[in-house]
């Protein structure tokens, strides 16, 4: 008889919360039941896991701001434009990121 599998750690049963939630994984009952993918990998970017588990991706906050705490001191900011491009070239290259791309059998298609 096999043995009845453990039930996983509190702070994996939070993450599998996130992703389901996002719509990245399902929850599956069953003789053959557990957690599976719900899109395929070519369609989830590391992006959205990224999100989906901590909340917007940002460099700085400060970008996010319509007036960061330097703006509304002086009136300017010289580092602000930076940081949103910054920010912006991140999410692009985490989007363009699919969990296809990490895969192992994706390093010889590269």
């Amino acid at each position: 008889m096999a043995a009845k599998p453990k039930a996983p750690p509190a702070f994996m049963a939070k993450v599998l919360q996130k992703l389901a939630k996002a719509g990245l994984v399902e929850s599956r009952v069953g003789w053959a039941g557990g957690v599976w993918p719900k899109p395929p990998p070519r369609e989830v970017s590391l992006l959205r896991v990224m999100e989906a588990l901590s909340g917007p991706v940002t460099l700085d906050l400060c970008a996010t701001l319509k007036r960061c705490p330097t703006e509304e001191r002086r009136g300017f900011c010289h580092l602000k434009p930076g940081l949103v491009r910054l920010n912006l070239e991140i999410r692009q290259a985490l989007a363009s990121l699919t969990l296809e791309d990490l895969l192992p059998e994706a390093q010889g298609r590269a």
